[in-house]
């Protein structure tokens, strides 16, 4: 297909794939079925070269201490070595800007002039297995109040050694502290956070900030976030990993996965549909709700070993 393409006689077309010719597969095999309550596809092809492979035995456990009604995860291993590649490969792109280097090591030491932070040693090399990103159960209402709208986000760091982690971070909050905003420390369901009161500012309610639980650096953009995620790895609360549509998806995926895209599609529908103004919100029920009411769940899958990687998307509905 590519070479027919090329061929075609259109410069531009063939410049493009001549730039990503080395990154398709040269043959990919998809299947796509019906399952109960939805609709599974499945993909595979050849791993192509500069695909990273992580271990097997590294998880995606973020699931566990997230909780049960949150609207979208996620969620890849392997991503401070797949970082470290893509770095790699910007800086040899990126010609004629003063400071940047031809290779990562030249890139990573212009920012550590700029900014006084190792990229490799203060982040990447303690970032051993999964990172994630969650879309909390979050009011997307304005109205009638006239602040803006809380939402939950929570970012998920994994570690293998706390001390390594301890220290990149610090190094970190001391470059955001060179610019004068102040972090305090505060208790959040009994472990040790340090946030940033933004009560006195037009982004009131939000308490940007950080602490440690479990094997996970936690970021969150509210206290709300952080304490949720402190409940759950306590197991205080039902986690989404427990949710029951959530582990009727990841029961349908094919084995240990490396990368996850999950969106509580029903959750976050209401919760938008709650903030819509009355009249938008009943052109939105008659006009869209009949053809997008009754998606449930949505998941996407990725694995890659040495020799190919798999793709499975799920879609359910009520």
């Amino acid at each position: 297909l590519l070479d027919q393409a090329e061929a075609s006689g259109d410069a531009e077309v063939a410049g493009g794939i001549e730039t990503y010719r080395d990154l398709a597969p040269e043959t990919i095999a998809a299947s796509a079925g019906y399952i109960d309550k939805g609709m599974r596809v499945d993909a595979t092809y050849p791993t192509t070269e500069g695909t990273v492979v992580t271990d097997p035995s590294v998880g995606l456990g973020s699931a566990a201490v997230l909780p049960a009604d949150t609207f979208a995860l996620f969620s890849v291993s392997g991503i401070g070595e797949a970082i470290t590649r893509l770095t790699g490969g910007m800086a040899g792109i990126v010609t004629g800007s003063e400071g940047l280097g031809q290779s990562t090591e030249e890139l990573f030491e212009a920012i550590e002039r700029e900014t006084g932070i190792d990229l490799q040693e203060d982040l990447f090399d303690w970032m051993s297995g999964e990172v994630a990103v969650a879309l909390l159960a979050s009011s997307f209402v304005t109205e009638p109040r006239e602040d803006i709208p809380l939402i939950h986000v929570v970012g998920l760091l994994q570690f293998n050694v706390l001390a390594d982690a301890q220290a990149g971070v610090e190094t970190i909050v001391g470059l955001i502290e060179g610019y004068e905003i102040g972090l305090e420390a505060r208790d959040i369901g009994g472990k040790e956070a340090r946030v940033v009161d933004l009560s006195e500012t037009e982004a009131a309610g939000y308490t940007p900030g950080y602490l440690f639980v479990g094997e996970y650096v936690v970021v969150g953009s509210t206290e709300q976030a952080l304490e949720s995620v402190v409940r759950n790895e306590a197991g205080n609360e039902a986690s989404l990993e427990q949710e029951e549509e959530f582990l009727r998806l990841m029961e349908l995926t094919p084995g240990a996965s490396d990368s996850l895209v999950y969106v509580n599609v029903r959750g976050l529908m209401d919760a938008a549909v709650a903030a819509f103004p009355e009249e938008d919100s009943e052109k939105f029920r008659s006009d869209v709700l009949p053809f997008v009411g009754p998606l449930r769940a949505f998941l996407l899958t990725g694995r890659s070993d040495e020799e190919r990687t798999s793709v499975t998307m799920i879609i359910t509905i009520d």
